[in-house]
């Protein structure tokens, strides 16, 4: 299969049409892991669908990490289809403002993607967030962990106890995870199973 001359009937569709009524994302036709820029000449308006298919084709062509990164995020480790993520992204566009969502249906220009993207650029936390977000993290105060979590190993039925993310993270865990052994959305991790104690 051709994924190259898909991409470019894809893109020549999109440029040669007036900008759909639905819900529409900004693509870079040459992504800027690949050296592509922000000029208006290197941007597109594509459908949500048309966006996911254009990032799964680019991603097939150029085999580039960053590329298949996006198709991951985009389809939530491929459990999503293009035309489920395009129904999301509409419905979670249209729930934030309603119609007067400013990304409906909008073409940005170049400084306008620029300024959105460095809107939080040169922004830095206080030192009372800083030590309201170190609080969290440690294992005394974490509200995650009102109390301990007990961890036995399946294999070897090692017993450990963990007081804080920082320790579970150490020990190599993912705190995700753990929560949702914690809560029985998962029977174990890493094999190990999790226990509040």
């Amino acid at each position: 299969m051709n994924y190259s001359k898909q991409y470019k009937a894809l893109i020549a569709k999109a440029q040669s049409r007036l900008v759909p009524e639905c819900y529409t994302e900004i693509h870079h036709i040459l992504p800027r892991c690949l050296g592509g820029s922000d000029l208006d000449d290197n941007l597109v308006t594509l459908t949500a669908r048309e966006h996911c298919l254009a990032h799964l084709l680019l991603a097939k062509i150029h085999n580039h990490t960053g590329l298949w990164a996006a198709v991951n995020m985009m389809t939530k480790n491929h459990s999503m289809t293009s035309r489920a993520y395009a129904i999301a992204r509409a419905k979670h566009a249209n729930s934030i403002t309603g119609t007067s969502n400013p990304f409906y249906g909008k073409k940005h220009t170049a400084q306008a993607m620029a300024n959105i993207r460095n809107s939080r650029l040169g922004a830095h936390h206080t030192k009372q967030a800083k030590a309201r977000i170190s609080q969290a993290n440690s294992g005394t105060n974490n509200a995650s962990f009102i109390s301990s979590i007990q961890c036995t190993d399946l294999t070897t039925k090692e017993v450990r106890v963990f007081t804080g993310k920082i320790e579970l993270i150490a020990a190599g865990f993912d705190p995700c995870n753990v929560y949702k052994c914690l809560t029985g959305k998962r029977r174990s991790h890493k094999n190990n199973t999790f226990v509040r104690i």
